[in-house]
């Protein structure tokens, strides 16, 4: 009798990780992709100091699927060597509470034995309750619906909604920072609208 037994297995660099890992064979005939994933504060894309990792995210490239770990990082080889390769990530059971997220496909061109690294930064998001409203001639305070407000915050980026029936109106997705609200101008010029004084919030 004769026995056999036969190993098979890539070693590829993790550009993350900065070292040589053992992976499935394949990883040396198609294309690879490293993702690093964190929640990004300053929404500059970019994995800065401080930042959380994301750990818990499914990574699904062709047959193959791979879970980000407690460093926000995994790796998945064997992707093809085709125009173009896509991986599919899942967010389903990664604990992130409300968040903007990037697009759930990431495509990039695989080259054969190269490892593609892929930042995805999730965006921490808030809301914002905002009551409009007018003094009447007795003091009592009503408030007004139909008014156009909108949310500027400081690098530009405009949310813009309509208040309620009683005033209120909720902003919705805003990322951290802090914002000024405003009347919609033609409108308050139209109606003989100001604010009676300077609205600004943060979120966290």
């Amino acid at each position: 009798w004769h026995v056999g037994v036969q190993f098979s297995f890539s070693l590829v660099r993790d550009p993350l990780r900065r070292r040589y890992t053992a992976r499935r064979s394949g990883a040396a005939s198609g294309g690879n992709l490293a993702l690093q994933a964190f929640l990004d504060d300053n929404a500059n894309g970019r994995l800065d100091a401080g930042e959380m990792p994301v750990s818990g995210l499914r990574l699904t490239g062709g047959a193959r699927e791979e879970t980000t770990d407690g460093s926000g990082q995994a790796m998945l080889t064997g992707l093809g060597y085709g125009p173009s390769a896509r991986v599919t990530v899942n967010a389903d059971d990664a604990d992130i509470g409300s968040a903007d997220l990037p697009p759930e496909s990431v495509s990039f061109l695989p080259r054969q034995g190269h490892v593609a690294v892929a930042a995805y930064p999730i965006s921490p998001v808030g809301e914002a309750m905002v009551h409009v409203q007018t003094r009447r001639s007795n003091g009592s305070l009503i408030g007004l619906s139909s008014v156009r407000v909108r949310l500027m915050s400081a690098n530009g980026v405009v949310h813009e909604a309509v208040t309620e029936y009683d005033g209120s109106v909720l902003f919705e997705r805003l990322r951290p920072g802090t914002y000024v609200l405003e009347l919609d101008p033609e409108q308050a010029t139209r109606l003989g609208m100001t604010l009676a004084a300077p609205v600004r919030l943060a979120v966290f």
